[in-house]
């Protein structure tokens, strides 16, 4: 096993980050002897940047393979730490454009909650997942992953007072220190969230520190947290 390392590219507006992170991501996709698309999984805060870095990909693939007079400089700019020749580079590239374009969803470059979203996904039934569904495709696309749990979604109901429509790990109480494994001290009065005038108990089970989210109907109440 090889050793890990971490490396940090700390870089203002402009600086050529997105250059930087695709010369990356291609000296670990051609430098072996397979092409390893499925062996890059690239996380970002927004589409618009993962957007942006499959497309840097796909034309830097797209004009070493087909482009020519464009070589020297794509040469220097992603390939200059790559041990192989041009001729190596060209077949390499033209290698891993084929296999993008009829695999694209193997391309793993994705915000930190369409990456969440997919492995949630594909561990639906071990899960014991719950998916809301608005039409005849989201149910099939579910049912394939193996969800066993659905309902309709969410804004389709007719009541959803009671609801549950979220359980996480994040707390709330652990957050403003009145969690009771920490806080002996901590009361258990009754929380909600409110958002654009709509009402949210929270739940806790600190057994195993879980927080439940429940549509509550419209109440006056002291203690919410906005």
């Amino acid at each position: 096993m090889s050793n890990a390392t971490l490396t940090i590219y700390n870089a203002s507006a402009g600086s050529g980050k997105t250059t930087t992170l695709v010369r990356e991501i291609l000296k670990i996709i051609l430098s072996g002897n397979d092409i390893a698309i499925r062996e890059v999984l690239g996380m970002t805060f927004t589409n618009a940047v993962a957007n942006e870095l499959k497309k840097r990909m796909v034309e830097v693939l797209y004009d070493v393979t087909f482009n020519s007079n464009k070589f020297d400089e794509l040469k220097n700019k992603y390939f200059k730490d790559i041990s192989l020749s041009e001729e190596e580079v060209v077949q390499k590239c033209k290698t891993a454009l084929i296999y993008i374009l009829h695999h694209y969803t193997d391309l793993s470059l994705q915000t930190i909650d369409s990456f969440f979203n997919r492995i949630l996904k594909g561990f639906a039934k071990e899960l014991n997942y719950s998916y809301n569904i608005a039409n005849n495709l989201s149910e099939k696309f579910y049912k394939i992953f193996g969800a066993e749990l659905i309902e309709p979604a969410f804004e389709l109901q007719k009541n959803f007072v009671g609801k549950l429509l979220m359980t996480t790990k994040y707390c709330i109480r652990y957050e403003i220190d009145q969690c009771p494994k920490y806080n002996l001290q901590s009361n258990n009065q009754n929380l909600f969230l409110v958002n654009n005038g709509n009402l949210f108990k929270l739940v806790f089970d600190c057994k195993n520190c879980l927080m439940k989210i429940y549509y509550e109907k419209a109440k006056d109440s002291s203690n919410r947290c906005k």
